[in-house]
């Protein structure tokens, strides 16, 4: 069989997949930064270290690199040569085994991400575009400029957030403190909240709060949509204004 030229093989070899040996890290969180592409995390109770490894077209797994500080693993992309639009082919796959406690944070991505029952800590961040789809968590920090949705399970701790972008954001039960700011283009759907309720809602859209107990609800109105908590509160506090609006079991509440 006649041998194929250097450049041929290479040509031919340049665009098939990549796969980046799956590396073993002891780190106590994890942070995903700035891919483009599928964020995978695997929750394992066997589990005794963080496994990760990234897979797709080598000149982008190239890319992404994974660092150690301390007890943190930052799994980062750099996005400085990817220019105009950006089709199947440049995304990465990013695949993470971790034990179940570990705190993840996920910030810009541009993709989706799947995340198990974490039962640490979770941090959203960024300005990228994401369907973000998780199971159960200790806690949840929303900090998110971006488009895209978020589908979180069972929030066994307090749930803060901080929404400007578009897109939406929905919520099992919150089994401690909700505190949200919307002031983006969207909605905020919650199962059940278990403490105390905390919403500004400047925006365009709607936050709902299906049920629940909270000591307190402090809600505040001032934009293009409405709050609604169709829930028993002890007591409240409410102020709406312009076309905004809030409701407590259906019925208006607050003034103008």
């Amino acid at each position: 069989m006649r041998a194929l030229p250097a450049f041929t093989l290479f040509l031919a070899l340049a665009g098939t997949p990549a796969l980046a040996a799956p590396q073993s890290f002891t780190a106590d969180s994890v942070r995903v930064t700035d891919i483009v592409g599928t964020v995978q995390v695997v929750v394992d109770p066997a589990a005794r270290a963080v496994t990760a490894d990234v897979t797709g077209q080598q000149r982008w797994v190239d890319t992404v690199r994974l660092e150690q500080s301390g007890d943190t693993l930052s799994i980062i992309q750099d996005r400085s040569s990817q220019r105009g639009r950006i089709g199947k082919d440049d995304m990465v796959t990013v695949s993470v085994t971790l034990p179940p406690g570990t705190a993840l944070e996920l910030g810009n991505l541009v993709g989706d991400a799947r995340v198990g029952d974490l039962d640490g800590t979770l941090r959203l961040r960024g300005s990228g575009a994401a369907d973000v789809k998780v199971g159960r968590v200790a806690g949840v920090d929303l900090d998110l400029s971006g488009a895209g949705d978020v589908t979180l399970g069972e929030v066994r701790g307090p749930l803060r957030g901080s929404l400007s972008g578009a897109g939406s954001v929905e919520a099992g039960p919150v089994r401690g403190e909700l505190s949200l700011d919307v002031s983006g283009f969207g909605d905020v759907d919650v199962d059940a909240v278990h403490g105390p309720v905390k919403v500004r809602l400047s925006g365009v859209g709607d936050v709902h709060i299906k049920g629940g107990h909270t000591p307190l609800l402090d809600a505040n109105a001032s934009g293009v949509g409405s709050i609604r908590f169709d829930g028993s509160a002890d007591d409240y506090r409410v102020d709406h204004s312009g076309i905004g609006s809030v409701r407590i079991n259906g019925k208006k509440a607050g003034r103008s």
